[in-house]
């Protein structure tokens, strides 16, 4: 299975609200993920920037 990693910036001020939508997953996202074959899917921060790995 071919691996991905991704980088990006939040907005400065936004990180709280990021972290709390990200709290909150929709069931239909999940099942989108699962159904693209994503078993195991990483987001971290280092400050503002964030950075993901599936």
């Amino acid at each position: 299975m071919a691996k991905y990693a991704w980088k990006g910036l939040i907005k400065p001020g936004m990180l709280d609200e990021y972290i709390k939508r990200h709290d909150e997953i929709w069931q239909e996202m999940k099942d989108m993920l699962s159904e693209a074959g994503i078993r195991n899917y990483s987001i971290w921060n280092v400050g503002n920037e964030m950075f993901g790995y599936y």
